[in-house]
Formats: C-alpha cells, sequence, structure tokens
C-alpha cells in the first residue's frame, strides 16, 4: 500500500482510495478497494485535520487478512505525521 499526502487547509481530512490493473481483475480491484474503505472509516477519527490522503493499493493487499492492513494503514498514517 502507498500513501499519497497533500494539505488541503479545510476543516475535514478528505479520502481516496484507488487500485490499478496490476492488482488484479474488477473482483480483486473492487475487493481491495472495500476493505481499504473500512479500514479508513476505523481510523479517520484519529487523522488529524486538514489532509487530504489517496491509499493506492498493491497485489500483496489481496491475500492479506483485516487487521494487517488496517495495522498497515496506521503504520503509513503515523509515519506521515497525521495521527492527532
Amino acid at each position: 500500500m502507498v500513501l499519497l499526502v497533500a494539505q488541503n487547509y479545510l476543516d475535514y481530512s478528505r479520502f481516496a482510495v484507488a487500485a490499478g490493473r496490476r492488482v488484479g481483475n474488477a473482483v480483486n480491484r473492487n475487493r481491495v478497494k472495500r476493505r481499504l474503505r473500512a479500514c479508513v472509516d476505523e481510523i479517520s477519527s484519529v487523522i488529524a485535520q486538514g489532509w487530504d490522503l489517496i491509499f493506492y493499493a498493491r497485489q500483496p493487499l489481496l491475500s492479506a487478512d483485516f487487521t494487517a492492513i488496517r495495522d498497515a494503514m496506521k503504520a503509513l498514517v503515523r509515519e506521515a505525521g497525521l495521527m492527532d
């Protein structure tokens, strides 16, 4: 998973998820994006306001379990310094 970050100067943060064709066919891409959105819903309350975050899926997410994805997402956000 890759995280792209930009400041938006708003009172809230915005999130997007993306998965390219390298992740797999449409069914697999949609599954990965649903899992990423579910993780974003869980951690969005602890992310600082005023940022745009794009989570870009990679192929290993297909075989990862939900807790591993959530922990990886938290680690990326923490490394970017966006945790409240």
